[in-house]
């Protein structure tokens, strides 16, 4: 079937759509929302970001695992969580608290990767070594997906349920067989082709609600995670909740895709 043999072709194409389509409303258009709120517009370059990283992730993979892969992919978890930040955070965003927070994070990614990327790469697919090398990315992409389908959720209420309660999630489950493939062993390429009709779903309804009017327009109360401030150790505290929470759901996920893709098999 033409459509599960070039899967990844597809999914590079639909991240071109949703990527180019933003672009234009980025240049060529001056949507209200982008005035009278400016942040909007400063988080609306972030979900740019995310798109472009995606793009790049598939432009540098050659078909086997590698340490350079891994560190995109990361950085394009730092952009979405760069996305929630600033449109949690509306008027109250600080570019200094935010790169530092996005740089931390980044660095403890890296340095995982060339660490323990460096002898689970002599070990074999299906060892712990490799696990265990990209489970601290796939947590972290998984925490921050739930944050962003989070702040809709605040932001716009009820409307915001089909895209944050199903679309998001569904997204990031997409995701987990594409870590394998990439670091593990070979899937179904049924994966790949949802993965890629996620990824338009995905962009049109983040299109249509972003644009749409919220409730309100100010700091959704999250709390912030930075090493500064009377509540240090709890915001760290909260930051490890999330990350292992993402392991467990990633874990989940990844027992449920290897489940569906045994069905698939057969």
């Amino acid at each position: 079937m033409w459509l599960l043999e070039n899967a990844v072709l597809l999914n590079l194409v639909c991240s071109l759509l949703v990527l180019v389509s933003g672009g234009i409303v980025f240049r060529f258009t001056r949507p209200r929302v982008f005035e009278e709120h400016p942040y909007v517009k400063r988080a609306f370059g972030f979900w740019l970001l995310i798109w472009f990283m995606v793009i790049m992730i598939w432009a540098i993979y050659n078909g086997s695992p590698s340490r350079s892969v891994l560190a995109v992919i990361d950085l394009y978890t730092v952009c979405v969580l760069g996305f929630f930040w600033s449109y949690a955070e509306a008027d109250e965003f600080q570019w200094s608290t935010t790169i530092q927070n996005l740089a931390f994070l980044y660095g403890f990614l890296l340095l995982w990767n060339l660490l323990v990327g460096a002898h689970a790469l002599q070990n074999a697919p299906d060892s712990t070594w490799r696990w265990a090398w990209i489970l601290p990315s796939e947590a972290v992409s998984t925490l921050a997906l739930i944050l962003l389908a989070l702040v809709f959720l605040f932001r716009y209420g009820p409307v915001a349920i089909p895209f944050s309660c199903v679309v998001v999630p569904l997204y990031a489950l997409f995701q987990r067989p594409t870590y394998a493939t990439m670091f593990l062993k070979a899937v179904h390429p049924g994966w790949f082709l949802a993965l890629a009709s996620g990824k338009l779903v995905f962009g049109l309804l983040f299109y249509t609600l972003f644009f749409s009017c919220a409730r309100d327009y100010l700091a959704v109360r999250i709390p912030k995670i930075g090493p500064h401030g009377p509540e240090v150790a709890k915001r760290w505290l909260r930051l490890a909740g999330g990350t292992f929470l993402g392991a467990i759901l990633t874990l989940l996920a990844t027992k449920f895709t290897d489940w569906i893709g045994q069905l698939l098999k057969h």
